[in-house]
This record gives C-alpha cells, sequence and structure tokens, in this order.
C-alpha cells in the first residue's frame, strides 16, 4: 500500500495501480498503489473486505503525504497546491469504482492536518476552514489589500472546489 509523488513529474495516467494500471479513475497528481483484488480483466475493483483495508490504509497514508507536503519547504510554490489536490477526489470517480472507503479514511483523517489552503497562503485544518463561494474567492484574490492584515478572517479562508466531501 503506498501514495507516491514526485516533485519533477505528474502522474499522467490519472489511474489507481494494483502493480499495473487500471482502468480505475482517480485525478490526483499522486500515484495510489495498492495490491487490491481485481475483476478477470484485472481493471476494477471487486467489492470485498480486503479492498476496503487497503484503500482505509490508503486514505491514511494519502492524508500523511498530504502533510508533508504542505508544509515542505524543498516543494516549488507552483506545486504547493497539489498538497491539496491529492485529498481533493472527484466525487464521481469514488462513487464509479466503489472507493468510498478511501473517501471516507481521507474525511477521517483530516482534522489531523492543516492541508486546506488559505488567502493569505497559510494552511487550515478542514474543522477550522470556512468555505467560500468561487467568486467571493476569485474577488478576495483581486482585493487582497481590502482585507484587514490583523483580523482572523484573514487567516481562515480558502476557496470551496467540488470534492467528494461537499455537502
Amino acid at each position: 500500500v503506498g501514495v507516491a509523488y514526485s516533485e519533477k513529474y505528474m502522474n499522467s495516467q490519472k489511474v489507481l495501480y494494483s502493480y499495473f494500471p487500471t482502468h480505475v479513475r482517480l485525478d490526483s497528481p499522486a500515484i495510489y498503489h495498492g495490491t487490491f483484488e481485481l475483476d478477470a480483466s484485472r481493471n476494477h475493483l471487486v467489492k470485498s473486505s480486503q479492498n476496503e483495508t487497503v484503500l482505509n490504509k490508503l486514505g491514511e497514508i494519502a492524508v500523511r503525504l498530504s502533510d508533508h507536503l504542505a508544509n515542505s519547504c524543498s516543494i516549488d510554490e507552483d506545486r504547493k497546491l497539489d498538497a491539496f489536490k491529492i485529498l481533493n477526489l472527484l466525487k464521481i470517480d469514488v462513487e464509479s469504482a466503489m472507493m468510498n472507503p478511501l473517501a471516507e479514511s481521507i474525511k477521517k483523517n483530516l482534522d489531523k492536518v492543516k492541508v486546506f489552503p488559505t488567502a493569505h497562503n497559510g494552511k487550515q485544518s478542514i474543522s477550522t476552514a470556512i468555505w467560500i463561494s468561487k467568486p467571493l474567492a476569485a474577488w478576495l484574490e483581486i482585493n487582497e489589500s481590502l482585507i484587514p492584515q490583523n483580523s482572523m478572517m484573514s487567516n481562515h479562508l480558502t476557496s470551496k472546489c467540488e470534492p467528494f466531501f461537499d455537502d
């Protein structure tokens, strides 16, 4: 079980791996790999307790990797959002491939780390971040000087995406 991330290369195939690439789409800059039970074509997951266990462990590892990347000084600034993107799985990918245990594991472990980007280049945990709409986030980026620098709000703003965890 592992989640791999390269500082130089992107995961261009965007699929889940079980020694070889499967046909399970996973739009992430990281490579998610596990020893899964697959169907006869070796391209899709089957519903099993082993797969559930592996997906749960992958979620834990992905959150730890994301935390490491979010707080790493060695990553280029233009790749800093990858720490967040590793965990921001698309709902359609999760549901179509029976990967709910992966998404639930990530969600369960998110409060332990600060990986959600804020308006002032900081990071917050999921429980302390304030979610805002895309239009408001765009306005705030343009009008950053209007936000009081010493306010609590300036430390907790993050743009709302379309993640699996969107309620």
